[in-house]
């Protein structure tokens, strides 16, 4: 029997309940039948990896196999160790999904920042895996790229990455099935061809039966267990689908219809199990008077291999018919026995034109090593070109094989070959993904970045300069978003039209990012030679293009550099001239901006700022100090500002100043305020403090800010929503406040305020102030400082007071140093304040024993469900 197919799914249905079975239960079989784990290296899977390790410029490039225990590699490029724990695999997070797993930087990812396939050898900072599914989809591992710096895919690479691991997973099934096949026909050549027969004596009168040893055992049974056996024995053993037909043969043999008693029953087994009996027969004795039956005797012979060998032979002619797969059988003198009609699909050939002719592996003097082959390993494996009918060249997968027979002599030869072409014109796809932007057909960046290279050693050597640029398309993200890609897309085809036919002879053109060009420009004297000829490109692009059923223009910001003046490689060379681009984008676009060594430095300074300010968060070197808000008639603590620190293991304590700049729009920026706001809240719990947090309103705008915040307040039920607010610079309020009122509005119906901080030193109109839904201004600590001095301070601190009264605001003055400037604050109407006069920053387990002996204002209460129209503004203390 074959062994069950790789893709035959077990049982849905248990033989004791309706339970479908588990998932991981039926992945793990399924990899099991596949018989894949610690198997033998396999040449084609090291292609596929060494292919897709090319195609996405990484070191590392895996087929990983995951079982219940540890994951395998199948095949590895750039990578020693054999198999890890499961719980160190990438790959077993992309088991329980259908489409590739992307991990741009594992130290960003919690579940991988620990592991040590970062933290130690082989160092994996980048991880894109595409799941090995079979047809069932049972993903039995991965195909992946690794890499030792953080990175992404381009969309042509991931594309690239799903249909290599599909390739994967059909040479595997495709292997499965060759095995089988094979190891069906080896069995077939080992049937037992001897017999060990079973006799038998029937006295027909009485029934008695007399059997040897073998009839018993045949069935299971000992001699000595069926007692005085008889006729009704058989009878009662034999299956009763088949008893009908042997009386019926019974009854014309002895009719004398028939020679011999023949037939073929299922007789059961002791263990209920039914085995095949060929049962002969031959009446030998009758009585005299009435010719009447008395002696018959015969032979069963065990013939369940024979019948399962026919069901076997069946099965391998039908494998032999429908198989996918072109099959030639031929004679050891090479002449064809038989062919499938796969064979006559594949080639063209009619099965009776070919059969008894000499196969043309043998006539053709191109197949001459693989006759040699044949006759020194009596084996040949791989590809060729073979010829159809019609004198079509084509590639094909060809196994060839000599067949023995008992004796070791050469008996067949078997040839089993599959077209190949489909795979061949995936390589091809894949290798031009691999290098081609699939939009626009340009070359990608790989294929640029490879040109380069050469054109640089060209150039160095003709003492010519050769420029290179990078030019970004401006505005083209906001045209997609209200145009639709498809129109985007257009847009990029015709650009990329105008922008070939404006370069000269020797230039390139690549499509290296969504809205970004790449172009090398030879014969480039100096900057000024370098910035003429982008004018022409930058022309190309203003040109007026149709599109979404009108016409557009655009505009670019380009970023060039000068080789050899910018001595650096060719990935040095783009760097250096997409910092320039980023310049130019910064400059106000529509611009050239040649490369800078200056520009170069201050970029650097900034990334190696961040990357400390990111060791700073992971290393909890950040700290908050806290300064108090109080009642100036009172005296009362009416809660605490939040001010952030880094506490530098060298430089010491470092105010915000010094590195809040920095983080002015990085992605840190939103992590850094994450953990204010956590711990800000903690400790304002922990002190039963009201707490005043500063926020930016990029952060405020991030996705999901108000679903976070209002999630991190559940976790502090001793902290009320009402007891915390959120400080927004009046520089920055108006920056995309209509985007904001979403966020606002849920913050506000859960209780949170809003102050604007710092008020006076911005733009705020009266109009963006009337609709603001801030509950606070806080006056700029410059004005209060001042006002004792400054009779123009002075006003201006008062002209905000009753601006704050008329919108029924509260006021906080910032920056009180002196009981004077208290009494002065009272006077004019605003009786809340801070500064260094009442009490300087200071750190959580300072500020408990200052809090000693003061009164306190009482928690704020959680805040009553919120109407739409609701604006109450809370009362000046």
């Amino acid at each position: 029997m074959l062994r069950r197919s790789p893709w035959a799914e077990p049982s849905m249905v248990d033989p004791h309940g309706s339970r479908p079975p588990d998932p991981e239960a039926a992945r793990l079989d399924a990899l099991a039948r596949f018989g894949l784990m610690d198997s033998v290296p396999d040449g084609t899977a090291d292609r596929v990896v060494a292919l897709a390790a090319s195609i996405a410029g990484t070191p590392m490039a895996l087929v990983s196999l995951v079982d219940a225990e540890r994951q395998w590699f199948k095949a590895a490029h750039g990578v020693s160790i054999r198999e890890t724990p499961r719980r160190h695999s990438f790959c077993a997070h992309a088991l329980d999904g259908q489409d590739l797993l992307e991990i741009p930087d594992a130290l960003e990812d919690d579940r991988f920042r620990d592991n040590p396939l970062v933290t130690g050898d082989p160092h994996v900072r980048f991880y894109a895996g595409a799941p090995l599914m079979t047809r069932e989809s049972h993903v039995l591992g991965t195909l992946c790229v690794l890499d030792h710096t953080p990175r992404r895919l381009t969309q042509g690479q991931r594309a690239a990455l799903r249909l290599l691991a599909e390739l994967v997973m059909e040479h595997f099934e495709y292997a499965v099935v060759a095995d089988d096949v094979a190891r069906e026909h080896r069995r077939l050549e080992e049937i037992v061809t001897g017999t060990n027969a079973a006799t038998w004596e029937w006295h027909v009168p009485s029934g008695e039966l007399r059997i040897n040893r073998r009839w018993a055992t045949m069935l299971g049974e000992e001699p000595e267990a069926l007692a005085e056996p008889s006729i009704d024995t058989w009878r009662a053993r034999v299956h009763p689908e088949d008893l009908p037909a042997a009386e019926a043969a019974l009854s014309r043999h002895f009719a004398g219809t028939t020679d011999f008693f023949d037939c073929r029953l299922r007789m059961c087994h002791r263990n209920g199990g039914w085995v095949w009996v060929h049962t002969r027969g031959r009446l030998w004795s009758r009585r005299a008077d009435d010719n009447a039956p008395v002696w018959m005797s015969g032979t069963h012979l065990d013939v369940t291999a024979e019948k399962e060998a026919e069901e076997a032979l069946r099965l391998y002619a039908s494998v032999f018919l429908a198989s996918p797969d072109g099959i030639m059988i031929t004679t050891p003198d090479h002449r064809i026995l038989d062919v499938n009609p796969a064979y006559t699909r594949a080639t063209g050939y009619e099965r009776d034109e070919v059969i008894g002719t000499e196969s043309e592996l043998w006539t053709d003097p191109d197949n001459a090593p693989i006759v040699r082959a044949l006759a020194r390993d009596g084996q040949w494996r791989g590809e060729r070109w073979a010829r159809r009918r019609s004198g079509a060249i084509y590639p094909e997968q060809l196994a060839i094989n000599r067949v023995a027979d008992e004796r070791g002599a050469l008996s067949h030869y078997i040839a089993v070959f599959s077209d190949i072409s489909h795979l061949k014109e995936y390589e091809r796809r894949i290798r031009h993904l691999g290098l081609y932007d699939a939009l626009t057909e340009l070359p990608n960046r790989h294929l640029f970045a490879s040109s380069l290279r050469e054109a640089m050693v060209q150039a160095r050597q003709r003492g010519q300069g050769l420029g290179v640029a990078i030019l970004d398309i401006d505005h083209l993200q906001q045209f997609n978003s209200t145009q639709g890609k498809a129109a985007g897309d257009a847009v990029l085809r015709e650009m990329a039209t105008n922008l070939e036919q404006a370069l000269g002879p020797g230039d390139l053109l690549a499509r290296v990012g969504g809205d970004e060009f790449a172009v090398m420009l030879g014969g480039v004297a100096d900057h000024g030679a370098l910035v003429a000829r982008l004018d022409v490109l930058h022309r190309a692009i203003g040109a007026p293009l149709d599109a979404a059923g009108g016409t557009a223009r655009f505009t670019a910001s380009a970023g060039a550099t000068l080789f050899p003046l910018d001595e650096g490689d060719a990935e040095q060379l783009l760097r250096h001239a997409s910092q320039a681009m980023y310049r130019a984008k910064q400059s106000g676009r529509d611009c050239t901006i040649v490369f800078d060594t200056d520009s170069a430095r201050e970029v650097e300074l900034r990334q190696r700022g961040l990357w400390r300010l990111r060791e700073a968060l992971a290393a909890d070197e950040f700290t908050l100090h806290y300064q108090p808000r109080v009642d100036l008639v009172s005296g009362e603590v009416l809660g605490v500002e939040a001010l952030l620190r880094w506490q530098h293991p060298d430089q010491g304590l470092q105010a915000p100043g010094e590195f809040l700049p920095l983080l002015e729009g990085a992605p840190l920026e939103h992590a850094v305020g994450a953990w204010v706001l956590r711990t800000a809240i903690a400790e304002g719990a922990r002190h039963g403090l009201p707490v005043s947090v500063n926020v930016s309103a990029r952060q405020l705008l991030a996705p999901d800010f108000s679903t976070d915040l209002v999630a991190l307040l559940g976790t502090q039920p001793g902290f009320p929503a009402t007891a915390l607010e959120l400080e927004i610079l009046e520089a920055e309020a108006v920056y995309d406040w209509q985007a904001a009122q979403p966020v606002f509005a849920e913050l506000r119906a859960h209780g949170v305020r809003f102050a604007l901080d710092d008020f006076g030193t911005g733009y705020s109109s009266l109009v963006h102030l009337r609709h603001m839904p801030v509950e606070v201004l806080k006056i700029d600590v410059g004005f209060v400082r001042r006002m004792l001095e400054s009779s123009e301070d002075a006003a201006i601190v008062e002209s905000v007071v009753r601006l704050a009264r008329s919108f029924e605001l509260e006021t906080v003055a910032e920056g009180v140093e002196t009981p004077t400037h208290g009494e002065r604050l009272v006077a004019l109407g605003c009786r809340v304040g801070q500064g260094f006069g009442i009490a300087r920053p200071m750190p959580s387990e300072e500020l408990g024993p200052w809090l000693e002996g003061r009164p306190l204002r009482r928690m704020p209460a959680p805040a009553p469900p919120a109407r739409d129209d609701d604006r109450s503004r809370p009362e000046q203390p």
